[in-house]
Parts: C-alpha cells; structure tokens; sequence
C-alpha cells in the first residue's frame, strides 16, 4: 500500500509542473494585460504604460515570468494582487473554507438524494419509479442552474422570505448555505443517480448475486452487502471529482449567491486581469484535484481486492 501511494505521489509532480505551465501560458493569450488594467480609464502616456510593465514584471520574456513565478510558487509564494496588493496564497486561504463548506453540502444533497433513488431505481427497472426518476435526473442534468438559482431566489427569498439571497452571514449561518448548496448539488445529484442505477443494474445480473438470493438471503441484505459494494467503485471515481468540480464549478453559484468562495475570486480576478491572483486560484484547484485523485486511489485499494492483489505480486 505504501509502495503504491509513494509512486503515485511521484507521478504527481510532472502533473502539477504541467498544470502550472498550461495555466501562466493560456493566461499569457488573455486580450490586454494588467498594466492597463491598474493605469485604469484614465489617459496616460507610453512611458507610463511601459514603467507599469517593467513594474509588473511584464517587460521580461514569457519563458523568464514563468521561471520566477515557478521558483516563488516552490516556496509558497503565490505573488500579491495587481489590484488589491494583497498576498495571493492567505487570500486563497481565506476564502477557501467557504469554497469547501459550499462543496461538501452540496456534494452530501447528492449523495443522500442521488445513491438512494439510482438503487430503487436499479432494484425496480422500468418501473413509475424508474421513469419519474430517469426523467427528474436529465432535468437536473439540463436545467441551467444560474436559472434555478434565480428562481429558487424569487420562492424563498423575496416571496416568502424564508431564506437569505445571498452572501455567508456574519457569522456564518446555515440559512445562507441553503439555497446555494442545493442549486449545486442538483445537477451532481442527477448525475449520481443515473451511474449508481447504471452500475447496480450491471452487478444485479452476476452470477454472486443470483447465488446469494439462491441461498435464501434477504433482498436488503443482497442489494447492501452484495450488489451495492461492487457498484461502489464507479460512483466514488465520480464523487472523488465531483468534490473538485463543485468548487472549480460553482462560478456562477457563488457570483448570483454572493458567496465569498474561491470561484468568485477567480471570477472577480479574471475580470480585473490579475493574474497572479488568478493563477493563484487555478493551481490551487488543480492541486485539490490531484490530492482528491490521490484519496480515490486509495479507496480503490480498499474497495477492489484485485488492486491489492497485484500490488503484493509487484512488491514480492
């Protein structure tokens, strides 16, 4: 087991390193650049423009920015704003509990709506159930959530004033998690639900199954014990990215909620042409995504005997 995540450890590095480079040269394509943006609307002359540039650092060749933005990210230096002049890495950090609060609550209304109605669904195919099911997972897959978010604000929030409309509340407050975390979570939900029905459909036609009915057990016992474990697999691959598509996705949760997460700073950035912060955010992701990679791997170790078994031959 530790042979197997050392070496998946390793393979990381050349991920990140690729990461890194994908993001500063794609940022490099960006219309205008940043000393434009901080000289503002105002007018100002060449020379202003070009001292703003050698300021930045923008002056140097691309291949040099990149060096220097490398070596500072290997010692934790992500840069600081071009437009608040704040540091970019406790600027991620702080907003990033609100990112992953706002995932994880999202990610748990999938999981309790979407395993539990793709397993009936699987256990009664074709069924009312498995239609009506079938059908409210291509809405939620298909229903733009920007307008679900909208609509779910004019119910709750202006017509029965039930729930907040935006922002975290200060102190956070639960009633504000709400509504953005189930707009979030829907589409996942959706989309879990037709992979667990999917895989519980092809593991209730093995053999092992029939065999466990054959013997006499109980329908709850061989759908938990039996058919749900071996269907496990599939769906946390998707929940592991899942937990990283709820944060690098929820942009337009977090714009329409207000919500003071990381996606709304990447949003905020790309707007105002900050780079560092937005190269900042974008790492930061990338990064979370190899670490979930990491843990979905190590639960493969746990849920597939097949995996254990060909890492003790390897290692012998």
């Amino acid at each position: 087991m530790i042979v197997y995540l050392l070496k998946r450890l390793a393979q990381l590095v050349p991920v990140l390193f690729g990461c890194s480079l994908v993001v500063f040269l794609s940022l490099q394509l960006l219309p205008g650049d940043a000393a434009q943006v901080l000289l503002g609307d105002r007018e100002f002359n060449q020379t202003d423009y070009l001292a703003m540039r050698e300021y930045l650092g923008l002056d140097e060749p691309v291949y040099m920015q990149y060096y220097k933005y490398l070596a500072n990210v290997v010692q934790g230096d992500f840069g600081r704003s071009v437009r608040t002049h704040e540091k970019v890495l406790p600027a991620i950090l702080d907003r990033f509990p609100a990112s992953l609060t706002l995932a994880a609550a999202a990610l748990l209304i999938a999981l309790i709506i979407g395993i539990p109605i793709g397993i009936l669904s699987a256990v009664k195919p074709y069924s009312r159930l498995d239609q009506g099911s079938m059908i409210g997972a291509l809405l939620g897959v298909s229903m733009p959530s920007f307008w679900l978010a909208l609509m779910l604000i004019l119910l709750f929030s202006l017509y029965l004033d039930w729930l907040p409309a935006s922002g975290r509340g200060i102190p956070p407050d639960l009633k504000h998690l709400v509504l953005p975390a189930f707009v979030l979570g829907s589409a996942y939900a959706a989309t879990i639900c037709r992979l667990t029905r999917s895989c519980m459909l092809e593991v209730l036609n093995y053999d092992f199954v029939r065999t466990a009915r054959a013997k006499g057990l109980r329908e709850m016992f061989v759908i938990n014990k039996h058919a749900f474990r071996n269907a496990l697999i599939p769906v946390v691959t998707e929940v592991g990215i899942s937990i990283v598509g709820l944060i690098e996705g929820s942009t337009v949760i977090e714009v329409v909620f207000a919500w003071p997460g990381i996606a709304r700073l990447a949003f905020q950035a790309a707007q105002y042409r900050d780079y560092p912060m937005l190269q900042g955010c974008v790492l930061t992701v990338a990064i979370l995504f190899v670490v979930v990679n990491l843990i979905v791997d190590a639960l493969y170790y746990y849920l597939d005997p097949r995996i254990k078994f060909a890492g003790a031959g390897h290692e012998g």
